[in-house]
């Protein structure tokens, strides 16, 4: 579990991800894999509501020279087991084609509910 005052922990997350907000860790659940004390692999969820009962994964990420060991998986697991704790459903979203994310979910026994699109527009100015 990494927690937002843990120091040290915050910039592996920052160095693992292409992207980080900090305030993704105000979500309180991430989980992670170190290789040689280098974070690797981490999964953490971007919406939980214990009223709901609900989780959405997000922020998986393995670094490159890591990936095709299961460890996205490994991560993606632990993150589900610890919110079964305390939701009765969990999603998440991916891309399309994103095959090995996909199948990664799939060998956890995630089902494909719904399919949506992201978009871009742009305003044009009034003529």
């Amino acid at each position: 579990l990494v927690r937002p005052r843990q120091r040290g922990r915050l910039s592996a997350l920052a160095l693992l991800y292409v992207a980080f907000d900090p305030r993704m860790l105000e979500t309180g659940c991430f989980r992670g894999l170190r290789r040689e004390g280098r974070l690797v692999s981490a999964a953490g969820i971007h919406v939980y509501s214990e009223r709901y009962r609900v989780a959405a994964l997000g922020n998986v990420a393995t670094h490159p020279e890591h990936r095709g060991q299961g460890l996205a998986r490994a991560v993606t697991a632990a993150t589900t087991l610890a919110l079964l704790e305390s939701v009765d459903h969990i999603g998440l979203n991916v891309r399309a084609d994103n095959a090995p994310a996909i199948a990664c979910y799939r060998r956890l026994g995630f089902e494909i509910a719904a399919h949506y699109g992201e978009f871009e527009f742009q305003c044009r100015p009034a003529e």
